[in-house]
């Protein structure tokens, strides 16, 4: 099986349960896209901040902030 993507232009909301695939999936292509991507209730854990980690390390800026909504490093 074989998929052929094509560059598009992607708008929109996509509400996903919260696991940790699909957390890490936001991160990946939250840091792909352009503009500012929202991943809100992710579900943390080692491995979501480790992907953090590797996408800061490509480049991406990633902030990350508090449900209280403060910022954190």
């Amino acid at each position: 099986m074989k998929f052929i993507v094509e560059k598009s232009s992607l708008q929109g909301t996509a509400t996903v349960p919260g696991n940790k695939s699909a957390t890490a999936r936001a991160i990946v292509l939250g840091s792909l896209a352009e503009g500012v991507s929202r991943v809100k209730n992710p579900l943390p854990g080692a491995d979501s901040f480790s992907i953090v980690e590797m996408m800061r390390a490509l480049g991406a800026r990633i902030l990350h902030f508090s449900r209280a909504g403060e910022r954190r490093p």
